[in-house]
């Protein structure tokens, strides 16, 4: 399983990529929406992490940008401490789930994928 963290903070998404990693899981990380879809360009991702407030390119408009280019897209997951966007606005533009910060992506994970499907991946 491949993960990709837009997350303009350097502290928690470095947390986000260690919890990542205890799980066996693979992950990427950008620090905003520009960088986010310059790593769609070259790498396939089974899930993508995006923070809302960033520089350069917000989560919203990373999320707009992202399925206009890329349709396809793995399910994307917004985590957010504060938002000028409600939670129904960002499922309309194609976010697939929301979570507040802070979290634990173990937990999170727990939630969204079943725990033999979370292994499985866990593998590959």
């Amino acid at each position: 399983m491949k993960v990709l963290i837009i997350e303009d903070h350097p502290v928690l998404r470095e947390l986000l990529i260690e919890q990542l990693k205890d799980l066996k899981i693979t992950s990427f990380a950008a620090s905003n929406g520009i960088e986010g879809l310059s790593m769609l360009e070259t790498e396939i991702f089974d899930l993508i992490f995006v923070d809302v407030e960033m520089p350069f390119m917000n989560g919203m408009d990373f999320i707009i940008n992202a399925k206009k280019k890329y349709p396809n897209l793995p399910p994307i997951h917004i985590m957010t401490g504060h938002s000028p966007f409600s939670e129904e606005e960002f499922y309309q533009h194609g976010a697939t789930g929301y979570v507040t910060k802070p979290f634990f992506v173990s937990e999170y994970l727990e939630k969204i994928i079943p725990v033999e499907r979370l292994k499985d991946l866990a593998c590959e």
